[in-house]
C-alpha cells in the first residue's frame, strides 16, 4: 500500500494502539523516548510511528530524530 493508506488503515492503527499506550506509560514513568529514525530523501519514518503519534497527541511540535542520508 502507498504510504499513506497504509497509516489509515485499520490493521495499522489496530496494531499502533496498544504501541501508543506503551509509549504513554513509559513518558509518564519519566522514561526518556528515544528519537525517531527518518529516511532523508522524503521523511519517511523507518522507526517510530508510536512514539511520532503519542508526541504529536500530547501538542509535542519538534522531535529529535535520526536522519539517513544516501549518496
Amino acid at each position: 500500500l502507498p504510504q499513506q493508506k497504509r497509516l489509515e488503515s485499520r490493521s495499522f492503527q489496530e496494531d499502533l494502539a496498544p504501541r501508543i499506550r506503551k509509549q504513554e506509560e513509559l513518558y509518564r514513568d519519566g522514561v526518556p523516548i528515544p528519537p525517531l529514525v527518518l529516511r532523508g530523501s522524503d521523511w519517511l519514518i523507518f522507526d517510530g510511528y508510536a512514539r511520532y503519534f503519542f508526541l504529536k497527541s500530547i501538542g509535542v511540535t519538534k522531535v529529535l530524530a535520526y536522519v539517513g542520508v544516501s549518496e
